[in-house]
């Protein structure tokens, strides 16, 4: 094991499947696999051995000790998306019934046994479902269930699902060989409102590989989406009007508005412009230059099928009694400028909407979540993100970021805090970082619109221009914001990746306003060493997420007070906090969203200092954050959110090898985790059984990886009380005066 972990893996030169992107070889003197029948876990640089193609066991080491890569591959290979989609949408007493069918037996399908099921998770049920029925089975079996426990919704989502990936695939064996290539030189190269799909996936792509990249690339209305916009720039016409019929419209509403004129759908686009009640409304840009099947496409995007027939019913019955979509309405307007008789009052009212501007999105009531910590794997680094399920379409706001989403149905949102580099900030121009970059994706369930938080304080005398910048590949797109509000930037979403707000340098250097910032405090107890200890003294603007900068704090307590005030940027402050010493004596305030969180000033206290009265002064020496007592003790609280778990598993992580060697006194670790019941009594067996304290520290890591972050955060805990003067060593030392 330590030497594959001093060595450089090789990649499997043929991989035979998604498992291999979590393993290596010890490569010989050729740089070739040294032996073929031992690849090694990239993570935990153990040898699991195969036998010829079979990877059986590499799917089982990830299961038992890095689950969330074996979740993350299950994702991407042992599970048909639309199931996986399905079974995490029950709640848990659904789930029981659902397994109780596959007990009790289904129509023709075979019963799983009861064994078999007892205590599965949704995953592992997934898993017995595929090897009993197959995929094609599992999803037949699933459908089959769904009908039986009356989830008709659910039901209907998932044919549907299934249904669209069989329709892109059909439309597809109707383009002859070198229309495909053709086809795939449009998604290359990329179409509007469209991210590209990268040259090297679509290489050797047969059909059903290219509905695949499509799918996972937009989602299957997307990619519905993108084949009719590819496939009229083909001209193929006829074939992209038969897919729409086929995969996005119901015959309901197909029947309603084929016999809608021209002036009778901008009448009908303003109603869905001003807000029909109960829907929430449309923007004007997406119905600009539209015919009657992009509004229907739009409609469903943002209403679903069943909601889509709904609102066109409402509109209807704002103007007929009685109205059945069957009896084909629209022929009772007049396809033309006038109106006469009963449809004057309907065209009255939607001439009104069409003057209407969009809607205060920000007046809409939102509902606040707090989001999940996860861990996703970049190359070989590990990073946290916060993570999003999204239940019903709505205005939803995130409690660490506020950032607010707009959902269009339910989903699942991935998004992360980066760092701005110098090629992004050279491609603004006389525009600057407003805000933290946020790197954001949507798996499912497409965001309409997203509200980002800024700092600055709006009025008559402060005009700051703001917008938003959109980074892709080496392109930046500057978004022009639907409104700007006293809290937040409104933008339409049309791609995702990488967005923050931006804004007007020249606005800063020639008329500098006050913005909304805040006043973060940590506190360092250091090595017993030292004769003082520190208050960490962080000057930034409102919209950064406190959460972000206890990620730099994981080891320190942070003191929890009122933070907020309002700071120029350009201007200098000072702290108030006699009779203490602090450093540096001035600092200027600066738009600072990198990630690094240097802290502004740094006071010195005394060991036994339990509280101190810590303000902020401006240059003239007025107070810009009155001053107010801060207790060390008692109403500081340590750093241990999420965020500063993930850090935590990351230094363990890290420092394996150095833990491992320098950890002294294992048995004192290991009957702390045991009393907490975070290792087996067996593990503790085991680990008491070896005779050095490095062989104790290489099983006790290996009921660290398969007892996940909270074991492993106990574990940092507990090495920052038994083991000071080490800790501080490898957190590059304590603080010095």
């Amino acid at each position: 094991m330590a030497a594959a972990a001093s060595s450089v893996l090789v990649d499997e030169k043929y991989s035979r499947g998604a498992v291999w992107k979590y393993f290596g070889f010890v490569p010989n003197q050729d740089g070739e696999a040294k032996d073929a029948s031992k690849p090694v876990c990239k993570r935990c640089f153990r040898t699991v051995p195969v036998t010829g193609a079979n990877t059986t066991n590499l799917t089982k080491h990830l299961k038992e000790r890095h689950f969330g890569l074996y979740r993350e591959l299950y994702k991407i290979e042992s599970v048909p998306k639309v199931l996986l989609d399905t079974v995490e949408n029950l709640g848990q007493e659904d789930l029981e019934i659902f397994q109780q069918h596959l007990i009790n037996g289904v129509e023709e399908f075979p019963r799983i046994l009861k064994a078999l099921l007892e205590g599965a998770d949704r995953l592992d049920t997934l898993d017995k479902m595929i090897q009993r029925y197959g995929r094609s089975g599992a999803l037949q079996i699933t459908l089959a269930i769904l009908k039986k426990m009356k989830e008709i919704e659910l039901f209907e989502e998932v044919y549907m699902m299934e249904n669209i990936q069989e329709v892109l695939l059909d439309t597809l064996r109707e383009l002859k060989q070198k229309d495909l290539q053709i086809f795939h030189w449009h998604l290359i190269n990329g179409v509007e409102g469209f991210p590209c799909i990268p040259k090297a996936l679509l290489e050797r792509a047969d059909r059903l590989d290219t509905v695949d990249k499509m799918i996972r690339r937009y989602g299957r209305s997307g990619a519905v989406r993108i084949t009719q916009a590819v496939l009229k720039k083909m001209n193929q016409i006829q074939l992209s009007d038969e897919l729409y019929k086929m995969a996005d419209i119901p015959k309901v509403l197909r029947v309603t508005v084929e016999n809608m004129g021209q002036a009778d759908l901008k009448i009908f686009q303003g109603h869905l412009i001003g807000c029909m009640e109960g829907f929430p409304c449309v923007p004007e840009a997406p119905l600009k230059k539209t015919d009657i099947l992009h509004t229907m496409d739009e409609m469903i995007q943002r209403y679903g099928q069943s909601g889509a027939v709904k609102i066109v019913k409402a509109i209807l019955k704002m103007n007929y009694k009685e109205v059945q979509l069957s009896e084909e309405p629209w022929t009772k307007f007049k396809d033309g400028k006038e109106c006469s008789g009963d449809s004057d009052r309907f065209c009255d009212s939607f001439s009104t909407s069409l003057h209407l501007d969009t809607k205060d999105l920000s007046s809409i009531k939102r509902e606040i979540f707090k989001p999940e910590m996860v861990d996703n794997s970049l190359g070989n680094k590990i990073t946290a993100s916060y993570r999003f399920l999204c239940p019903h379409p709505g205005h939803f706001q995130c409690k660490v970021t506020g950032l607010v989403f707009v959902m269009e149905g339910k989903g699942e949102v991935l998004y992360r805090i980066d760092s701005w580099d110098t090629q992004q900030l050279d491609g603004l121009g006389q525009m600057r970082p407003a805000g933290p970059l946020y790197n954001i994706e949507c798996f499912k369930g497409p965001i309409s619109h997203l509200h980002f938080p800024h700092c600055e304080i709006l009025s008559e005398k402060n005009k700051v221009k703001q917008a938003v910048a959109h980074f892709t590949d080496d392109n930046v797109e500057i978004i022009t914001p639907l409104k700007v509000t006293s809290t937040h930037v409104i933008i339409h979403i049309q791609g995702l990746s990488l967005l923050g707000v931006i804004s007007d340098l020249r606005d800063l250097l020639f008329k500098p306003c006050p913005i909304n910032a805040q006043v973060l405090l940590f506190y360092k107890t250091v090595a017993v060493t030292q004769r003082c200890n520190v208050v960490y003294f962080h000057l930034l603007p409102g919209n950064i997420p406190v959460e972000e900068v206890m990620k730099k704090h994981q080891c320190n307590k942070y003191i929890q007070t009122t933070s907020k005030c309002q700071l120029t940027p350009g201007r200098k402050y000072k702290p108030s906090c006699h009779p203490h010493e602090y450093q540096p004596e001035v600092e200027t305030f600066e738009y600072d969203f990198c990630l690094n969180f240097h802290p502004t000033f740094e006071v010195f206290l005394d060991c036994n200092t339990e509280n101190v009265r810590i303000g902020l002064l401006d240059e003239d020496g007025q107070a810009v954050w009155k001053p107010r007592l801060v207790f060390l003790t008692d109403n500081s609280t340590e750093a241990t959110s999420p965020t500063v778990a993930v850090a935590a598993v990351k230094f363990v992580d890290e420092h394996r090898a150095t833990l491992i060697q320098r950890v002294s006194y294992v048995m004192e670790i290991v009957d702390h985790l045991l009393s907490k019941e975070m290792i087996s009594k067996e593990m503790y067996n085991k680990i008491r059984e070896e005779k050095t304290s490095q062989e104790q520290m290489r099983i006790l890591y290996d009921g660290l990886h398969s007892g996940g972050a909270a074991v492993k955060a106990e574990f940092y805990k507990i090495l920052k009380k038994k083991q000071p003067y080490l800790m501080d060593e490898l957190e590059a030392g304590p603080s010095r005066t």
